[in-house]
């Protein structure tokens, strides 16, 4: 069937073009035309990180960084009423600088009509199920900025290991996953000869809590516990492998098929 069109959501939308934050793309208009929403952005010629992982994963530090960067994106747009909803690889940009910058606020809440299978998932959810928070998916009407910091998680998860926390054909099943386990354990899928320090293990842990309660209450306190693991861990930090690894291997092709769904 033909996809249900989006609404915008333009009172976020308005709020995200406010925005002036050296993580955050510049948004320069948000409006409406035959019908379809559009937002004008900034463009980032670096690419996205969606990009970067169809070659090579990062290193722990480089995938630090980029988390660091985006958590202090998120906390100016949560400081400006403004949830992203929609944090992944391919929505965290480099400038030519090598800066993450977020991209794709708030273009879409919700579907006006959720009868098209291709878009609704169990629970009405529309999005990107391998970096969803469980809230999400559950449909819980008033979600907040922690929920981001989930999605923020499972995406420093990606950039490391080279896939998504959670890996099913069955999108419903990813979700499920979501809901109900913890993501594996980090060291067990670095690429061979790769490193990460405990300190990066117990962030991830702790921004994926299951429970929004359980996880750092900030974006801004998430960007400083990673600030103090970089400034600690200095001496740790192990090159990830060659590209080809990561672009032949399955994960890269599901993460390619997800990023296309969002």
């Amino acid at each position: 069937g033909q996809r249900s069109p989006l609404r915008l959501d333009r009172s976020e939308a308005r709020a995200a073009a406010r925005l002036n934050h050296p993580h955050v793309a510049t948004i320069y208009a948000v409006g409406e035309h035959a019908g379809r929403p559009y937002m004008a952005m900034e463009y980032v010629p670096g690419g996205s990180l969606a990009d970067l992982l169809r070659r090579s994963t990062l290193s722990w530090r480089a995938a630090a960084e980029a988390a660091r960067d985006a958590a202090r994106g998120l906390a100016a747009a949560h400081r400006a009423g403004v949830i992203h909803r929609d944090i992944k690889p391919a929505n965290l940009m480099r400038d030519p600088e090598g800066r993450i910058k977020l991209v794709d606020f708030g273009l879409a809440r919700a579907l006006e009509d959720t009868s098209d299978a291709d878009l609704t998932f169990p629970g009405a959810f529309v999005g990107s199920p391998s970096y969803a928070s469980p809230e999400q998916i559950a449909g819980v009407a008033q979600i907040d900025g922690r929920s981001d910091l989930y999605s923020l998680a499972a995406t420093a998860f990606a950039l490391v290991t080279g896939q998504p926390p959670f890996i099913d054909d069955d999108p419903a099943e990813v979700m499920r996953r979501h809901l109900n386990d913890a993501f594996p354990p980090v060291r067990s899928l670095l690429p061979k000869g790769a490193a990460a320090p405990e300190a990066l293990v117990r962030v991830l842990a702790r921004a994926s809590k299951k429970q929004p309660a359980e996880r750092y209450a900030s974006a801004e306190e998430m960007a400083d516990a990673l600030d103090d693991l970089l400034a600690k861990n200095s001496a740790a930090d192990t090159p990830a492998p060659a590209a080809a690894v990561v672009a032949e291997s399955r994960a890269g092709e599901v993460l390619s098929e997800i990023e296309t769904t969002a």
